[in-house]
């Protein structure tokens, strides 16, 4: 709080307000507290009131008022949590003075800002750029898992796995795949450590603008980063692919001169890979054991030798019991002059763990949970996979929490319930400095604003290539509407490729059943065979602006409008043209009710009936007996003044199909999946 003290020969951090999470002292370094000087320039002035009338910064103490200050030298996204005039200095008439106050200032945690990749996998080239945190979605075979690859390469520091022709672009041999991720907000230790490599970053340019030696030439306060990079290239003799990594800043790719990054220089960086693995696992690679060591390291090793010690004594005092030694000594009896065996055939046989090993014993080990199951302590494996993956999960979750950071996770929850992926995702986002989540689990991505939403879409394989969307925070009051159904109906189609918008909820309905109707023929292929999917906007004036968001995540977007005969339609129309793809409309005079009546009047009157006898739908005298326009006037008043009955309604048409709302469907189908563009009317 800004009332705390400060004292920088110790470099001690304020207590953290309530309800906040503790840090651990390794953590606390990531989010040191700098104090800075600003020199100020102030006057006196008789009450406090005048310095209010005067719009100026409200007074420091009693009736003192600041008019001027030179900013500190902090990054200008360093938060600046309270300040006080510290000294004065008065001119000649007592009322204009220079001082200096001293500003805390909370750092930033470190983060991944940039990710570039030229040729590498499927991408021929990329350009992320991210914010506080990520939550990487977007369609099959549009590069999630091969970003994490590249940032993994580049960036984590256990051996890497044998690279092959495919980590090339298209299997194009001929030039090298490199890739280079941008560093910013680097505690002290970092920027000490890393001094001959620290750039500059411009965090509204969102790029490298020079070496950290230019910022008194620049009158700049630009953020210190740093800049790993690692280019792969084929040896067609050898026919093998090597990995250089290096420093951008001190290298000279074209001349074959690199500044290499060591391990060790890597093992420095905050950045954690976390994948599910076999939860509660002490085997020596475990993610458990790794985590237990951070926690006690020397406590886990006397832990794990005095069972491995207990293990063995218990295995020997086994094998020397007369129930064991006595047998065992007549299947040896045979073989004691070919082995050289002596008088004692008990002693020479002892059990000992699988390998001879600690790591052995630990192997055949496995976490038996008790779940309140009528079997006590079941081996975890038999709890189900969800709930296996579940505390696999909750184990990346304290890892996050324990080491802080920017945490890396590629497809997070796959076999999690929409519950727990929720609430993990929630919980790593907490935890983690920075999270980069990939995931297909639309239930995670409500634990991310829709600022760290990255999208990946993959163009049609004619042309394949691969494109980056930002999701970004609504601006008027017709985005935030629009937001509204991001989580509800945007995010569940994350792997789509297009989206059929309808006006409404009935609108949907209908076409939904329609679709689900013609399935059941050979010559019909519903949306969801084209990766689209359909939603609704709510009311035909919302969808511009569900397109927009739509669009502005990269999904191509299709509208399907009626067409009602009213003078707003034609700006209807031109607005959603101009925030679609496509605009499909149906024929003049045609709502969705009229669309779906376009069967004989026989199966009108049929389907009605049957209504009539579920819902009571009081349908006017002599209903049965109109034709044409008059029992099609009827059925739109019914579907309407009913709450809207129109999946039922084709249900009972008993498979006679609406011609009309049949083809308006067809042919938003074929525009989502890019056969046409612009305005189709029928």
């Amino acid at each position: 709080a800004p009332t705390r003290s400060f004292h920088s020969d110790n470099m001690t951090t304020p207590e953290p307000p309530s309800g906040s999470r503790r840090v651990t002292p390794e953590r606390a370094v990531q989010h040191l507290w700098c104090i800075c000087v600003e020199v100020v320039e102030f006057e006196v002035v008789d009450r406090p009131e005048e310095a209010a009338a005067q719009g100026v910064e409200g007074p420091r103490r009693s009736d003192e008022v600041v008019t001027s200050a030179k900013p500190c030298s902090c990054s200008p996204r360093r938060q600046a949590l309270g300040s006080t005039v510290r000294s004065a200095r008065f001119g000649g008439d007592g009322r204009i003075g220079r001082g200096y106050r001293l500003k805390a200032c909370r750092r930033r945690p470190l983060r991944i800002s940039r990710i570039q990749a030229e040729r590498f996998r499927g991408f021929d080239h990329v350009d992320v750029v991210a914010g506080e945190h990520v939550l990487l979605v977007g369609e099959p075979r549009a590069g999630r898992s091969d970003l994490i690859a590249a940032m993994r390469l580049v960036l984590d520091p256990t051996p890497t796995r044998s690279l092959a022709e495919d980590d090339f672009f298209r299997r194009s041999l001929n030039d090298p795949a490199v890739i280079e991720i941008t560093i910013v907000d680097l505690p002290v230790a970092l920027q000490q450590r890393f001094l001959d490599r620290l750039e500059l970053w411009d965090e509204e340019a969102q790029q490298i603008v020079g070496a950290s030696d230019e910022l008194d030439e620049r009158n700049d306060t630009g953020d210190l980063a740093i800049r790993l990079a690692c280019r792969l290239s084929w040896d067609p003799d050898d026919e093998e692919a090597s990995l250089i990594r290096y420093w951008p800043a001190r290298s000279n790719p074209a001349a074959e001169q690199f500044d290499r990054v060591s391990r060790a220089d890597r093992e420095a960086l905050p950045i954690e890979f976390l994948t599910a693995v076999r939860p509660l696992n002490l085997a020596p690679q475990g993610a458990f054991r790794r985590f237990a060591r951070l926690l006690d390291d020397t406590g886990v090793d006397a832990a794990l030798d005095a069972m491995a010690d207990s293990t063995v004594a218990t295995a020997h005092s086994l094998a020397t019991t007369p129930a064991i030694a006595t047998p065992t000594g007549l299947v040896l009896d045979p073989l004691r002059s070919l082995l050289d065996l002596g008088d004692d055939l008990g002693d020479v046989v002892r059990l000992i763990p699988d390998g001879g090993s600690l790591a052995g014993l630990l192997r055949s080990l496995v976490p038996a949970p008790s779940l309140d199951d009528s079997i006590d302590h079941l081996a975890l494996a038999r709890h189900g996979s969800t709930t296996e993956s579940q505390i696999a999960t909750a184990e990346l979750v304290a890892v996050a929490r324990q080491q802080g950071g920017v945490v890396i996770v590629d497809d997070f929850g796959d076999r999690l319930d929409s519950s727990s992926a929720e609430r993990l995702a929630r919980l790593l986002r907490a935890a983690a400095d920075q999270l980069w989540l990939s995931t297909r689990r639309p239930e995670s991505a409500r634990s991310f604003e829709p600022r760290d939403i990255i999208r990946l879409t993959r163009s049609k394989p004619a042309s394949p290539s691969r494109s980056v969307f930002y999701g970004r925070e609504p601006a008027n009051r017709a985005e935030r509407l629009a937001h509204r159904e991001l989580h509800r109906q945007i995010l569940p189609a994350m792997t789509s490729r297009a989206l059929i918008i309808c006006e409404g909820t009935h609108d949907l309905a209908a076409y939904l059943t329609l679709s689900e109707i013609a399935s059941r023929g050979d010559d019909w292929e519903p949306p969801e065979a084209h990766r689209s999917r359909l939603i609704n906007a709510g009311s035909v004036d919302q969808v511009p602006a569900l397109a927009q968001l739509a669009r502005s995540l990269g999904f191509r977007t299709v509208a399907m409008l009626d067409y009602d005969n009213r003078p707003e339609s034609a700006d209807r129309l031109a607005k959603a043209l101009g925030a679609c793809d496509a605009v499909v409309r149906l024929p003049e005079g045609h709502a969705i009710e009229r669309a779906i009546g376009d069967v004989a009047d026989s199966a009108i009157i049929a389907s009605l009936t049957v209504l009539d006898e579920h819902f009571a739908m009081n349908l006017p005298p002599g209903w049965a007996e109109l034709a044409d326009h008059e029992l099609r006037d009827v059925l739109m008043k019914a579907l309407k003044s009913n709450g809207g009955l129109h999946a039922q309604f084709l249900r009972a048409l008993d498979g006679e199909l609406p011609g009309v709302a049949l083809t308006a469907l067809r042919r938003a189908i074929n525009a989502a999946a890019g056969d046409a563009d612009g305005h189709i009317q029928l």
